[in-house]
């Protein structure tokens, strides 16, 4: 959905934007979530490649379907513009994301800049690769069986300990 930016309400720290009515992506039925989100990776690559810009807030609150059923993306306080090079990069390591290979999303982060050249890997690497095993591991547990109550309660405290894990790595390796 293309909303119009409102130009009399809008500034150098401001950007309004029209009123979007609609229902969060999460709270969608299954059917609704699975053909959109197919929409919003598009959306998502096609701003990085194409325009050189990144929305970096994409929770669900920001996910909206219209009355008409188009996703619409909304919050646009947290962006930013991605040189040439970068979102080659950035490209590569969202494969290297879906494709669980760790390793080569480890050197993803230092060519983008998130980590010093110099970071010592071999130390690094197990530390993320457990992280990213946990995650992994959570989403195959979380079968057809479990409630929809229990299934949301667990998956709360296992991003909640893969929050923590991450929090600890970010803290103990030179990220920036």
């Amino acid at each position: 959905m293309d909303t119009q930016v409102i130009e009399e309400g809008t500034s150098r720290k401001v950007l309004t934007t029209q009123w979007v009515e609609g229902v969060q992506l999460a709270r969608s039925p299954p059917e609704v979530i699975n053909k959109l989100v197919k929409v919003g990776v598009e959306c998502f690559l096609a701003q990085l490649l194409d325009m050189g810009y990144f929305h970096s807030d994409p929770h669900p609150g920001n996910l909206l379907v219209t009355t008409d059923g188009k996703l619409a993306l909304i919050d646009f306080g947290l962006c930013a513009e991605v040189s040439r090079p970068d979102t080659q990069n950035m490209t590569t390591a969202i494969v290297h994301l879906m494709q669980g290979d760790v390793t080569e999303l480890l050197q993803d982060a230092i060519g983008l800049g998130f980590l010093p050249a110099d970071v010592d890997t071999d130390m690094l690497l197990p530390v993320l690769q457990k992280v990213f095993d946990q995650g992994q591991l959570a989403a195959e547990e979380e079968g057809p069986l479990l409630s929809r109550f229990k299934a949301t309660a667990q998956r709360r405290r296992q991003f909640s300990a893969i929050s923590k894990d991450l929090n600890q790595i970010f803290f103990d390796f030179p990220f920036q």
